[in-house]
């Protein structure tokens, strides 16, 4: 605390804050240990930014610090810098059951007397945190999108500024739960030597595949050379490899594009080489045919 107070003092905010610390820390900074209270002072401090009016705050996360700040936050710290030049309204792409896949946003800075863009795209599947936690962002699906990538591009612009602060919409993913046990074997989670670092939700294997995972499925087997005519089967081959059946869900066709994205040069040529060494058994090649 001592060391605290010293920096205070330097920073002429000794009068502002010092006798305000119980009041931070058992609102804006509550459950912060006394070393990451005096972080959280640290970064409010650089970044001139008031705790009390909420303009930065501390969150724990699984036992974690956090500091974050709201995007009005990084806005002040960047018109501060007196070489902020304004930013463009967010650009949307795609559409999927109502909210944008995308949301780019660019700012300006004045370098070397020339404005200067800096742009970023948020991504909603990166971003999105769940439907439990997730009202705002189905309610307000373009404005908390368009959050993250403007935050996104200020810190692109302003990283001496900015390093290390992140808002609010940008961290709520962290709290949502995608990895949990399935029903069959960790270890038998391999599918022609790839195995996901990340397993879908339960929920959605009970949720039907999307428009733009199937989309996706295309675009990245292409990418990956595929032939069309096999991919079927590769997708089965894949799917029963993982012990879960070919069932055309959507947590099934996130592992599938997720091993598609993934899976090395190895693992793909073996996979198209197994579809197309595949010989059907003779009863069933036999019932096709009288069929």
């Amino acid at each position: 605390m001592a060391a605290l107070a010293a920096d205070l003092r330097a920073s002429g905010k000794e009068g502002q804050w010092n006798d305000k610390l119980d009041l931070i820390k058992r609102t804006v900074a509550n459950g912060a240990t006394q070393d990451e209270l005096e972080l959280f002072l640290y970064h409010a401090r650089r970044a001139g930014l008031d705790p009390l009016a909420r303009q930065i705050y501390f969150v724990k996360r699984k036992g974690r610090g956090t500091i974050q700040v709201g995007i009005d936050g990084l806005r002040l710290i960047a018109d501060r810098t007196g070489i902020y030049a304004g930013n463009d309204d967010a650009i949307f792409e795609g559409d999927d059951s109502g909210h944008p896949l995308r949301a780019t946003v660019t700012v300006y800075k004045i370098v070397k007397s020339q404005r200067c863009s800096f742009s970023a795209t948020a991504r909603w599947s990166e971003y999105y945190p769940g439907d439990e936690q997730g009202f705002q962002w189905r309610k307000m699906p373009h404005v908390m999108l368009a959050k993250c990538a403007e935050a996104l591009a200020l810190r692109k612009a302003f990283p001496m500024e900015m390093s290390g602060l992140y808002v609010h919409e940008e961290m709520e993913q962290a709290d949502r739960n995608e990895v949990v046990a399935a029903s069959v074997d960790p270890d038998a989670r391999v599918a022609f030597g790839y195995s996901p670092e990340r397993w879908p939700a339960s929920k959605m294997f009970g949720a039907p595949v999307t428009p733009s995972q199937v989309k996706m499925v295309g675009v990245k087997a292409r990418e990956r050379g595929i032939p069309p005519e096999e991919l079927p089967f590769i997708r089965t081959l894949v799917l029963n490899a993982y012990g879960i059946g070919d069932a055309n869900s959507k947590g099934n066709g996130s592992l599938f594009i997720d091993w598609l994205m993934n899976a090395d040069e190895e693992a793909i040529d073996t996979a198209i080489q197994a579809a197309a060494s595949y010989e059907e058994p003779a009863e069933e090649k036999l019932q096709s045919e009288v069929a």
